[in-house]
C-alpha cells in the first residue's frame, strides 16, 4: 500500500485565541518589572528609614552623639590681612559645604602668647583671657 499522505492544513486560530496568546506574552516581563519596582521601592525605604537618626527634641542633636567631631584652632597671635580674610572666608565656607548632617564642630581661638605653651583638650574648658 502505497498510500500518499495528505497534509492537513492547521486550523486558523481565532482573534481571541491570539489575543490571549499575546496577553500572556506580554504580562509575564510587566509582572516581574512590577515586582523588581516594589522591591525597589522597599528596599531603598529601609535603607534611608535605618540610617535616620534619633534626634533630641530640646536640642535637636541625635541621641547617640554626633557623627563626627572635628575641632578648629585659629591661631590670632599675629593679624591678619584682608587678603589672609578672603582665604580663610573660602576655606571656612567650603569646609561648612563638606560638612556633613549631625556633625559636630568646635572652634577655638589663641590670641595671646606665652612662655609656656600647652595645648588643651577639644571640649576642655578654655583658660579665661
Amino acid at each position: 500500500m502505497n498510500a500518499r499522505r495528505t497534509r492537513v492544513a492547521p486550523r486558523p486560530t481565532s482573534r481571541g485565541s491570539r489575543r490571549r496568546s499575546h496577553d500572556r506574552r506580554m504580562g509575564v516581563p510587566l509582572i516581574a518589572l512590577a515586582i523588581l519596582l516594589i522591591g525597589g521601592l522597599i528596599g531603598t525605604y529601609a535603607l534611608f528609614a535605618g540610617s535616620r537618626a534619633e534626634l533630641n527634641e530640646d536640642t535637636g542633636c541625635p541621641v547617640k552623639g554626633p557623627s563626627a567631631v572635628t575641632a578648629i584652632l585659629f591661631d590670632r597671635t599675629d593679624p591678619i590681612n584682608d587678603k589672609q580674610k578672603l582665604y580663610l572666608q573660602n576655606k571656612l565656607d567650603l569646609f561648612r559645604e563638606r560638612t556633613e548632617k549631625y556633625e559636630e564642630v568646635h572652634t577655638y581661638s589663641c590670641k595671646r602668647r606665652s612662655k609656656n605653651p600647652s595645648m588643651k583638650r577639644p571640649g576642655s574648658p578654655v583658660a579665661p583671657e
